[in-house]
């Protein structure tokens, strides 16, 4: 998908689920292998992070050699009702 060559040692992503392909994020880790990643989703209900592949992403793909996660939730008025 993306032709990396090399890892990528350092990633930080802001990601929009529904506004990307299905399975994007798991095909993004695997390529760039990172050992520190940060996620930010701003303006993204809680709910459409958690029915995306985020918790997929994180457990299919290796993640041994990740050392630091950093995940940035911003909630929505959509997240009162959780």
């Amino acid at each position: 998908m993306l032709g990396i060559a090399h890892h990528i040692p350092r990633l930080v992503l802001e990601d929009a689920p529904a506004a990307r392909p299905n399975r994007a994020l798991i095909e993004v880790l695997e390529y760039a292998c990172p050992e520190q990643l940060t996620i930010s989703f701003r303006g993204v209900p809680l709910l459409e992070v958690m029915n995306s592949d985020f918790l997929e992403a994180l457990c299919s793909t290796d993640m041994s050699h990740l050392k630091n996660l950093k995940l940035e939730l911003h909630l929505t008025v959509y997240d009162c009702e959780l």
